[in-house]
């Protein structure tokens, strides 16, 4: 185990499962059109490639996604999370969404 810069601290552990939940800031719908969806889902599959994780569930909704995510080790976790945290961010700028829109989702397992 080691902690992390980030606060409150996190910990990593090898060959362990973690829920990660990740929210657009302010609770923006930024990811209500279903293309955003699929952009956000299409660099989850690849980073999770890149960086040789488990992945076993996730959903992407309008407003944050939910993974189901196990590292085998504790640095590459930290690393995937930096990068699914930044680069998601960078896709979503830009994106412009009404504060009423409906709730919509896109979702799926290992096999999707």
């Amino acid at each position: 185990m080691r902690p992390t810069t980030h606060h409150p601290p996190h910990m990593y552990l090898e060959d362990t499962w973690y829920a990660i939940i990740s929210s657009v800031y302010g609770g923006r719908h930024l990811l209500q059109p279903e293309g955003h969806k699929a952009l956000i889902r299409d660099l989850l599959k690849a980073l999770v490639i890149e960086f040789k994780l488990t992945l076993a569930a996730w959903v992407i909704l309008d407003n944050h996604t939910h993974i189901l995510i196990k590292s085998h080790r504790d640095a590459e976790l930290n690393r995937f999370v930096g990068r699914w945290h930044g680069r998601s961010s960078l896709t979503s700028t830009g994106w412009m969404a009404s504060a009423d829109a409906k709730c919509g989702t896109t979702s799926g397992t290992l096999a999707s």
